[in-house]
């Protein structure tokens, strides 16, 4: 009987232990999870939203499984009676230069498959009367909205009970000779499967591998509204050029709620959430050397980012920011943060640009997962099933 060791228990992980499963029900398989719980870090803390797969070049990994991924995870929400708000979204243009960027999108949703409406503003008014936008919008009918920790609550149920164990509060240190070491104990595997997340680029570097990445976390706040929300549907700008971030938005939760965010604000560290807390000096030098570079040389338009999300850290300003893709709107009402998440963002060292693919690598019998961000958790079924296929099959 083979034996599989996972590093990492968020919606990679876990999608991963499923099909390796589905497909060898016999394996032995165990998830090695730093937390006490699910959903500490980037799989708890994203926005909840299912990408409908518009957004991403069609030759990608992201393309690829984005659409598929959100049909599987749809149909898994419903056979589990999990929550889900069918809410749409709608992306608005502000002058004829987003418009144009606009129709790229559009063209390229219909060359991903995607399911869209060119709408005018009359169209617009009848999906959401509050939303104001230039001319025309794109509004997305298979967008929606879950609860991430409810899925990985019920996945992490369903795997259990197929017999995939689960090691809590237990950190990764090395593998050596089919022995994993952990901070409290050894196991023989025979595959070693990298979902860490934001820790598997530094995992990946001990086989030797990535080593052209760099790891750049961005943390995404949330500003919630006070109140009954007032919007039908999550409302988008046309996403900014040149770099893989969607722009200040509103999104719906599963139970209504409104909130502005993620932004993708530059950190310091791995988990750097709040303030000065959990900024590590290993992770800090390389990330604000790295930071410094994009800066000066205006990668990606990182000046103009670095300076815009330092702005967006202001309540009142984030909020500002947000209520110009509505028709008034009242920023003031938005007036508590909810828990920030980090984006585990892999750079190129060669070129100083930010990937924006899912990157997989293998090396022996070690498989590794890197630069799985949006839309990661809406692709995750797909997305791991075609690793399993590909490369453990």
């Amino acid at each position: 009987m083979k034996r599989v060791c996972i590093i990492g228990g968020g919606i990679i992980g876990l999608t991963m232990a499923y099909w390796i499963n589905h497909f060898f029900p016999k394996y032995s398989i165990r998830i090695i999870e730093k937390e006490p719980a699910l959903g500490a870090h980037a799989s708890g803390r994203n926005s909840g939203v299912l990408h409908a797969g518009f957004y991403y070049n069609p030759d990608s990994l992201k393309a690829k499984f984005c659409i598929e991924g959100q049909d599987f995870l749809i149909n898994y929400i419903k056979e589990n009676k999990l929550s889900i708000n069918p809410c749409g979204k709608l992306i608005v243009a502000k002058d004829d230069e987003e418009l144009d960027r606009l129709r790229k999108l559009k063209e390229r949703g219909t060359q991903n498959g995607v399911a869209l409406e060119w709408c005018n503003e009359g169209r617009v008014s009848k999906i959401d009367p509050l939303v104001l936008t230039h001319k025309n919008a794109l509004f997305s009918p298979t967008t929606s909205t879950i609860n991430p920790i409810e899925v990985l609550t019920c996945l992490s149920a369903d795997l259990e009970s197929k017999g995939v164990r689960f090691n809590f509060k237990e950190s990764f240190s090395s593998f050596k000779n089919n022995i994993v070491h952990t901070n409290k104990d050894t196991y023989e595997t025979n595959l070693l499967i990298n979902c860490a997340g934001t820790y598997a680029i530094d995992i990946a570097k001990q086989f030797n591998m990535a080593k052209n990445y760099q790891m750049l976390p961005f943390k995404g706040l949330y500003l919630m509204f006070e109140g009954e929300n007032p919007l039908k549907t999550n409302v988008y700008p046309v996403p900014p050029k040149d770099a893989p971030f969607l722009g200040v938005h509103f999104t719906i939760t599963v139970d209504n709620k409104l909130k502005i965010g993620p932004t993708a604000t530059p950190a310091l560290s791995y988990e750097h959430y709040k303030g000065v807390e959990n900024i590590r000096l290993k992770e800090l030098i390389p990330i604000l050397g790295y930071e410094t570079a994009m800066f000066v040389l205006n990668k990606c338009f990182f000046r103009n980012l670095a300076v815009e999300e330092i702005l967006k850290c202001f309540k009142l300003y984030l909020a500002e920011q947000a209520c110009k893709l509505t028709k008034g709107l009242d920023p003031k009402l938005f007036t508590k943060w909810s828990k920030p998440g980090i984006r585990a963002q892999l750079l190129d060292k060669r070129n100083l640009r930010l990937l924006d693919d899912f990157v997989v690598e293998k090396k022996e019998n070690t498989l590794h997962i890197l630069n799985a961000v949006s839309p990661a958790f809406t692709a995750s079924f797909s997305f791991t099933r075609h690793i399993v296929e590909e490369y453990i099959v």
